[in-house]
């Protein structure tokens, strides 16, 4: 059902004779009258004595709403308006301008799935624009995040905030990584109103899926050019974002929008001083893998993202793993090769 819009997603009536629905640390609990047919989702909370909902099911507890005639005070979601203006920087291909549309005629909410350098970003800066709410955009990285920043920046030419990375900063228009959203899910699922993961085929993990699921967000999206997962845990994303609502591979576009071309592997060793480097790096960072018991990966990463909050230790270890990979990814000649 698509009968939530940008411009009336909020509904305030007399509490004494109405539900009210609130958010509540990654839930929305149900208060006031209760309603002759309780949304699906709900379950009795015996703790409080009322029903809770993930907050997730914000849009299918207002649509269920609507279709019952409940009145309904929506006090779940933080989100602000957004006057926004993007800035024409060039002219969009027809596909991109198609998957932003199905998008759109999908209820806002969904997944577009194009090949590396297609060009996915368009789609997500009509999604914000045509929006017009607070906006969290999710990216896997420091570095992509880093990018998100720039590119909002200087498509919108406002103030944008940042979450992780070392800053701490919201604004209506926010970049985060998965990471830091994760962190925070709980205390700002109920800040933004629209929410895009970028490689959203990270997103099924068991802690990254935390963070749509603790989102009021009633319009979402979904970036990524490798859809499908090995372990089957993609199927999550219909309910989490939404389903696929365009989806070009690179065959579709090779020879008229993309280059061919080959794959080939290059081996480049790290210079001396890099090297040196990356070991002093990953010895602090190793070490405190062996001290404090924790497993790098999976839910044990999520962890160690938790503990650098408040373990010095852990942070040194989180700067030392970065600074790895820096020296990696920057490595002088890989440059040297790339340029030659």
């Amino acid at each position: 059902m698509n009968r939530v819009s940008p411009s009336a997603i909020i509904k305030f009536v007399n509490s004494d004779t109405c539900t009210r629905i609130r958010y509540d640390s990654g839930t929305i609990v149900m208060e006031g009258k209760t309603p002759l047919c309780v949304p699906p989702r709900f379950e009795w909370d015996e703790r409080v004595e009322k029903f809770r909902a993930p907050a997730t099911d914000r849009r299918t507890i207002l649509d269920y709403l609507a279709e019952c005639s409940e009145p309904v005070e929506d006090a779940s979601s933080l989100a602000k308006p957004l006057k926004l203006k993007l800035r024409a920087r060039y002219t969009p291909h027809p596909y991109q301008k198609e998957a932003y549309r199905a998008w759109v005629e999908s209820g806002r909410r969904g997944t577009v799935i194009l090949p590396t350098g297609a060009g996915k970003t368009f789609v997500a800066l009509g999604a914000i624009a045509n929006v017009g709410r607070s906006a969290l955009m999710v990216a896997p990285t420091i570095d992509l995040m880093s990018q998100w920043y720039s590119l909002l920046v200087d498509s919108f030419g406002i103030e944008v905030g940042i979450l992780g990375g070392g800053h701490h900063e919201l604004r209506e228009l926010t970049v985060t990584t998965y990471d830091s959203a994760f962190i925070h899910a709980a205390d700002y699922g109920n800040r933004f109103d629209l929410i895009v993961f970028d490689e959203v085929h990270h997103l099924p993990s068991p802690k990254s899926q935390q963070i749509p699921l603790m989102s009021t967000a009633l319009f979402r999206l979904g970036l990524t050019a490798t859809y499908e997962r090995q372990d089957g845990a993609h199927a999550l994303l219909d309910y989490l974002i939404g389903p696929v609502v365009y989806r070009l591979g690179v065959k579709d576009l090779k020879g008229e929008y993309l280059s061919d071309y080959d794959t080939v592997r290059i081996r480049a060793q790290l210079t001396e001083d890099e090297a040196a480097r990356y070991a002093a790096n990953a010895a602090q960072y190793f070490a405190f893998v062996r001290k404090s018991g924790m497993k790098p990966f999976g839910s044990g990463w999520g962890e160690f993202i938790k503990m650098t909050a408040y373990d010095e230790d852990a942070r040194k270890a989180l700067l030392a793993k970065q600074e790895m990979k820096r020296i990696v990814v920057g490595s002088r000649r890989k440059l040297e090769i790339l340029d030659s």
